[in-house]
């Protein structure tokens, strides 16, 4: 029965709609994008993933362009997430023409759904910035590197500041000499010399620098301490640069990285400069992670260790290549001190806070981290290679505390959970529009086995509440014309089956069944997912 009931499945989702693979091809890395929930989208344009059905606003923007990537296309924003359409895609620099191959295809987005919790910065830190009197520039940057002619390449370089006075950094600038492969760069302060020679590059090994000082991926921004607050400098940094050159170019030589705004002691203003630090919490390095597993949390819970009450103006979440989910909560304020339900190792940066977070000694901190190891075969170990893993979160806080800035404890395994981030200050934004929009959309079965979460909800729409959930069900079962859609309540954005209201004819770009052969196909894929 159940095996029936699958293939009546399958054979009702092809019936109702089907992706337009001459679409994927006139936009960059259009057969290669995923929805919000990590799930294939195929039908980038459309608010099913599988295509067919009414546009979501990028696939309107596609249409208005006549389905061209164009440079008005490629600028827009079309889902309001504060990256352009060419960001998302993997075009940053709107270059790309049909047939090449896209500047990037690593940390790409969906440019029609807007989630909130990754956006690119929506606080531009730099915006009323004014330099101070006497401030000095130097740049830590690699040395002359000829990039790779490979896919991917993840390059560290120790470097050396060679500035004998007491500093305090007090702005931080991007500099990308090769801004179509430099994808992202991290900035470590090490708390002792590296074994490895100054100015050396290495593609493999360790270099024992943990303390992440800044980080930038791409549509990221420069970034300007809050005013009077300024960051010491240490001895010695490493340099990390994740090149992604999926054109396998050759010849390139490569010098990016940072330049560093700062004061020296000498000058007046630096004893004016309240001196911030930046905190590691989260889990320790000595935990194992099992393979074959989709979801597999890591829980570490601690009592921040400072001198008094400080305030946070920046944070990062980081982890490596299996970790999806990081967040941060602070029991007292009840509410995340920072957060990623989408984390991506290829689009890490700190993300500066529009209102300064209060924090104190003894304060009760809880860092989760999802990891997804179900394509792998061995297990991983905790490590700061990229094969290993980490669950840490940083932040940038002042004043500075005189406490150890790597706090990390022991974790334990967690249990599986729907995680939505729940900033401080900030109001979530309306969820995306649901993707179950047709009654007569087989993705919402689909989509069941895939969101164990929804279970719940799902059964309860087919169990005696379809009238009152979708009265467009009603309407099909009696032999109206299909597809209709049902249309929410205006007020209602923050569940996916909450009451529906008026029906609406929907347009569709697929194949539809008739209603009779729909309702044949209902009922054993309802039982399917029931019983």
């Amino acid at each position: 029965m159940k095996f029936f009931s699958f293939l009546c499945c399958q054979l009702l989702a092809s019936l109702l709609v089907s992706a337009r693979p001459e679409f994927q091809s006139k936009i960059p890395n259009g057969a290669n994008i995923k929805d919000d929930q990590g799930n294939p989208a195929p039908g980038v344009g459309h608010i099913q993933n599988s295509g067919g059905g009414n546009r979501n606003e990028f696939g309107l923007h596609f249409q208005a362009a006549g389905y061209e990537w164009t440079q008005d296309l490629c600028q827009k924003d079309s889902d309001g997430d504060k990256l352009t359409n060419g960001q998302e895609l993997g075009d940053p620099n709107c270059v790309w023409k049909e047939g090449e191959t896209p500047t990037f295809d690593k940390g790409l987005t969906h440019p029609g759904i807007k989630t909130g919790d990754r956006t690119a910065p929506s606080v531009d830190t730099c915006k009323d910035y004014t330099a101070l009197t006497g401030v000095k520039q130097k740049t830590m940057v690699f040395p002359a590197y000829t990039i790779p002619n490979e896919h991917t390449t993840y390059a560290k370089s120790v470097l050396k500041w060679d500035i004998s006075a007491s500093a305090r950094m007090v702005r931080i600038d991007v500099v990308n000499k090769n801004p179509s492969e430099v994808h992202h760069m991290i900035l470590y302060q090490c708390a002792t010399a590296p074994s490895q020679p100054i100015g050396s590059v290495a593609t493999d090994g360790n270099m024992n620098c943990f303390d992440i000082s800044f980080a930038w991926a791409v549509g990221g921004k420069d970034f300007c301490f809050p005013p009077n607050v300024g960051i010491d400098m240490g001895k010695f940094y490493v340099l990390e640069i994740h090149y992604d050159n999926p054109q396998k170019k050759s010849g390139l030589s490569d010098t990016s990285g940072f330049k560093i705004h700062y004061i020296e002691q000498s000058n007046a203003k630096y004893s004016s400069l309240t001196p911030a630090g930046t905190l590691l919490v989260g889990a320790s390095l000595d935990f194992t992670i099992p393979a074959k597993m989709p979801y597999y949390q890591l829980k570490a819970t601690q009592q921040i260790r400072l001198d008094s009450t400080h305030k946070i103006f920046a944070s990062m979440v980081h982890g490596h290549k299996q970790a999806k989910k990081i967040w941060t909560t602070h029991a007292r304020l009840g509410s995340d001190l920072a957060c990623n339900t989408e984390y991506d190792f290829d689009l890490q940066e700190f993300e500066p806070k529009q209102d300064h977070i209060e924090i104190k000694n003894g304060d009760t901190i809880t860092t989760k981290c999802v990891y997804n190891t179900g394509s792998l075969s061995t297990v991983v170990n905790g490590g700061d290679a990229s094969d290993e893993e980490m669950c840490i979160v940083v932040f940038m806080y002042y004043p500075k505390s005189s406490k150890q800035s790597i706090q990390l404890v022991d974790s334990v395994q967690g249990t599986q959970e729907t995680k939505k981030c729940e900033l401080p200050g900030v109001t979530n934004p309306p969820t995306a529009t649901p993707k179950f929009t047709l009654c007569t959309d087989a993705d919402l079965l689909r989509g069941l086995k895939a969101n164990p979460d929804a279970k719940a909800d799902c059964m309860a729409y087919f169990k005696g509440k379809t009238d009152k959930k979708c009265p467009c069900w009603t309407k099909i079962s009696s032999g109206s014309t299909a597809p209709l859609k049902c249309k929410r309540k205006a007020s209602d954005q923050e569940t996916l089956y909450d009451e529906w209201t008026s029906c609406q004819p929907g347009a569709s770009s697929g194949n539809v069944a008739s209603p009779a052969l729909l309702m044949l196909a209902w009922i054993p894929c309802v039982s399917f997912f029931i019983f």
